[in-house]
């Protein structure tokens, strides 16, 4: 592998692959609805859009005990994209998704695939699955910003220029220069005067919410916490509008985010209650990716083109004793706001970032610390306001499924799509959760706000 050939991964991108398990891939997994793409034309849209991305012609390797991207030379490009046969219906669609989403990526080449699935209806469906250590979601959006065109009549397939990797070592170098400038200004303000009350109460703070961040008791023993066995069932709800539920938000004084997760606490407590197993007093959190893309310092912000991983994660108390909904949507309206403003995201990013310098064994306490902090993971991606077009074709509709770690077997995803929002429900077998019920439950208790039934 000649230097010219081969970039250093980013820390917390090499931590990504770390946490690796074969119970438990971290592969993002997003599904299209396209109105009448053919294969040979979304062939030809793959070769000429998404490997202007340097990052698709590259797969990870290891080498001298430490993770670098290998540009290959030549695809093989049967093993990443692949035409299914037609599928008749939704549920023969959603058969065929539980199928490929447990599937183990080859890894003679890059980490990602994209499947194509035909529908009798012709809004046939794009299975796109790419490991988590490419980027995060909020960089698959601009991927897909990047494919897609806002008007059928553009010209879909005009070549556009290469996007290059993230310039890992860059960024390395560049992080590191900016720690060593630090620590020269504060041992220039020892030797020239230093306001010490402001750096104690700064340490003070650190340490506070470290001690906080690692003392943190793990969550409540239930049918949510299920050791991963592997086999995965995947569920997306219908399209819910969201101008009512912005109207909804505008009268509470709270944020699409909390009605969203104020849902997904309603589902997940009709299961427990279900189940009799929540009798009060127990922990339950849901695990919050937060982008951090405008809270680093300059020195450590990922290229404004590129791909990254650039978020950290908080913990959010989920209130499984509220008897009503609008108790539910407030104290989930108090706890992301104390949360998104303490140092949690930034500390979850530095140790994902220390975590990807350590042997893989090592590794695996850091995984099981922040997975045992939560029951789930709930993620919201904001996607684009309007329709988009590939190769002239109207993308109908998207859903995405986020990857959970280490014991987690549960994830719930949220994304918005021209004027609407979809669940997406990625559950292990070994939970014994039916993931289109629990996708109807969140559907059903957002439409329930969205409604004006706030009691």
């Amino acid at each position: 592998m000649s230097s010219s050939s081969k970039a250093l991964l980013t820390p917390v991108d090499a931590a990504w692959l770390g946490m690796d398990s074969p119970g438990n891939p971290l592969v993002i997994t997003a599904l299209m609805r396209v109105e009448g793409l053919e294969f040979e034309t979304l062939e030809r849209l793959l070769r000429e859009r998404l490997l202007r991305w340097e990052r698709f012609s590259q797969r990870p390797v290891r080498h001298g005990g430490s993770w670098w991207w290998e540009l290959m030379d030549e695809l093989d490009w049967g093993e990443h994209i692949r035409a299914h046969a037609p599928c008749d219906s939704e549920s023969a669609l959603r058969e065929q998704v539980d199928v490929l989403v447990a599937e183990p990526f080859p890894h003679s080449g890059p980490l990602w695939c994209c499947h194509y699935l035909p529908m009798a209806d012709g809004a046939h469906g794009l299975l796109f699955r790419i490991h988590h250590c490419y980027g995060d979601g909020m960089s698959l959006i601009r991927v897909f910003e990047s494919m897609s065109d806002a008007s059928h009549e553009a010209e879909a397939l005009d070549v556009v220029e290469a996007i290059p990797g993230d310039g890992g070592p860059d960024r390395v170098e560049r992080a590191w220069s900016w720690a060593q400038q630090q620590l020269a200004q504060m041992m220039s303000g020892v030797r020239h005067g230093i306001d010490w009350d402001a750096w104690a109460r700064i340490g003070m703070k650190l340490s506070r919410e470290l001690a906080d961040y690692l003392l943190q008791p793990p969550d409540a023993e239930s049918s949510l916490r299920r050791r991963p066995k592997g086999e995965k069932a995947c569920a997306w709800s219908d399209p819910i509008p969201l101008d009512t539920l912005r109207d909804t938000s505008r009268q509470l004084g709270c944020s699409l985010n909390d009605l969203f997760l104020a849902a997904v606490g309603e589902a997940l407590q009709g299961i427990l209650a279900r189940r009799d197993e929540y009798f009060g007093g127990q922990r339950f959190h849901c695990a919050i990716p937060v982008d951090l893309r405008s809270m680093l310092p300059e020195p450590l912000q990922p290229p404004e083109a590129g791909l990254s991983n650039a978020f950290g994660t908080v913990f959010v108390p989920m209130p499984m004793d509220a008897e009503k909904p609008l108790e539910r949507v407030y104290r989930i309206k108090h706890e992301t706001r104390r949360l998104k403003n303490s140092w949690q995201p930034l500390i979850s990013w530095g140790l994902l970032c220390a975590g990807g310098y350590l042997p893989a064994l090592w590794q695996q306490p850091l995984v099981q610390l922040m997975s045992h902090r939560a029951s789930v993971v709930v993620s919201n991606v904001p996607g684009t306001e309007g329709f988009r077009y590939l190769a002239g074709c109207r993308v109908r509709d998207q859903v995405f499924w986020v990857p959970q770690a280490g014991s987690l077997g549960l994830g719930i995803s949220i994304i918005s799509y021209a004027g609407h929002v979809r669940f997406g429900v990625l559950a292990d077998n070994a939970l014994e959760i039916d993931a289109c019920s629990l996708a109807e439950a969140c559907e059903q208790a957002l439409a329930t706000m969205g409604g004006g039934d706030h009691e």
